[in-house]
């Protein structure tokens, strides 16, 4: 229960990318950031290629060159991570998904005739042809 621990090389790389976005929207050049910001421009080039990690002092010096609150920098790198953990759970299944018959590239197979009623193999305690009879007397109702 309770949050989970941030993986702190993700929110680097999240950190880095913020940066970047910030740096790119005030029309600036990397070079030309890094001198405003009192950081190397070698450290700067492994800071934002992530080959090393953001410190206090990076992070200070950053925000003070772009004019904004250390924590806000910070915030927005752990929303980015936020959505990208959002977006891989939400990509992952929780069980594995088996499709219905009828439901996909074999609905063609579950045809009969001119009908083209898809049936699901549930178990739904009605025969699939009393069904199949129900289905199309809504059909004849809705037309």
């Amino acid at each position: 229960m309770g949050r989970k621990p941030i993986d702190m090389v993700k929110l680097n790389e999240h950190f880095a990318k913020e940066t970047i976005a910030k740096i790119a929207s005030a029309g600036m050049t990397h070079q030309d950031f890094a001198a405003l910001a009192s950081i190397s421009r070698s450290r700067f080039s492994e800071l934002i290629n992530c080959q090393k990690v953001f410190t206090l002092t990076d992070i200070v010096r950053i925000a003070d060159a772009l004019n904004i609150k250390a924590s806000t920098l910070v915030s927005n790198a752990e929303k980015r991570l936020q959505a990208e953990t959002m977006a891989e759970e939400i990509s992952e299944p929780l069980v594995p998904l088996t499709p219905f018959p009828g439901y996909g590239e074999d609905a063609g197979d579950l045809t009969d005739g001119e009908k083209s009623l898809p049936y699901a193999a549930l178990d739904t305690g009605i025969s699939p042809e009393a069904e199949t009879a129900e289905l199309e007397a809504r059909k004849t109702r809705r037309d």
